[in-house]
């Protein structure tokens, strides 16, 4: 790639740069799960520590301001972003058209437009699935994924149990939206084992959701299926944005477990008065 590349480009290629550490984190927390050790970049604090790079710098590049010396260097490191190594024979973007349709068909065939109130920050809450009498509170971010089109999420379930243990159920999938019925879905399919978030539309008064979630907890040996309610509030807009520790168990007594309670109630309330 050389200099003369149009702004719109140059802001292309920085938002592909912040999707790739996002994908990374992802990938990061697939490969925990199943007891890998290989890590891939995925913080800004990494790549400039691999690069040399100030955050000054890497930021720049994120919105687009930065030198062909420095593409190529982030490049060598979390791979192209520039969409030159999908260019061979065409037949790399014809593949991904046809990826991208059917991606589309799948996942209810809306838009960044439909789409865009839900992407952000959101803080979940649901019950304990072992310890019911707990809340667990967890981070999920929602980015709109331009070379698919549709919209992504990745959710950050990482605490201590109550016996001590670190635990890491983190999930990541797509967002899944029915023009004619209106809930959200939030899937996760991982080497066939599936997690379904089913979500109302955001709340015409405050930008909350209320949903259930369906998946699988480790029980003797074995996994048995399982469902909780859960209540989402986006906290802040950008996904990008990185809100201080606010996940983990919450147990009675806490000084959050009251109003966590009471936003659980309203989602449950919402869900099961049906």
């Amino acid at each position: 790639m050389g200099e003369n590349v149009s702004p719109e480009e140059r802001k292309r290629i920085g938002q592909r740069c912040r999707e790739r550490l996002y994908d990374n984190a992802v990938r990061n927390a697939e490969a925990a799960r199943n007891g890998e050790t290989a890590r891939q970049i995925a913080t800004v604090d990494e790549l400039c520590h691999q690069s040399g790079l100030s955050k000054n710098t890497i930021y720049k590049l994120h919105s687009g301001e930065f030198s062909v010396r420095t593409l190529r260097l982030v490049e060598g490191l979390i791979g192209p972003v520039s969409g030159e190594a999908s260019s061979q024979n065409g037949s790399g973007a014809d593949v991904a058209k046809g990826v991208t349709a059917s991606t589309q068909v799948l996942s209810g065939g809306y838009s960044l437009s439909d789409i865009s109130r839900y992407l952000g920050v959101f803080l979940t809450v649901r019950q304990g699935t072992t310890v019911r009498e707990n809340l667990l509170t967890t981070i999920m971010r929602v980015r709109w994924d331009a070379d698919r089109s549709i919209a992504r999420f990745y959710e950050d379930i990482r605490y201590t149990s109550s016996n001590g243990k670190a635990q890491d159920y983190s999930q990541s999938g797509t967002l899944h939206m029915s023009q004619g019925i209106g809930t959200i879905h939030f899937l996760t399919s991982f080497q066939g084992a599936i997690r379904l978030m089913t979500t109302t539309p955001m709340q015409p008064m405050a930008p909350v959701m209320y949903g259930a979630i369906l998946t699988q907890v480790p029980m003797a040996g074995h996994h048995v299926p399982t469902s909780s309610v859960v209540h989402l509030r986006r906290i802040f807009e950008d996904p990008n944005s990185t809100p201080k520790s606010m996940t983990g168990v919450v147990r009675p007594g806490s000084p959050r477990f009251k109003e966590l309670s009471s936003d659980l109630g309203d989602a449950r309330e919402a869900i099961l008065a049906r």
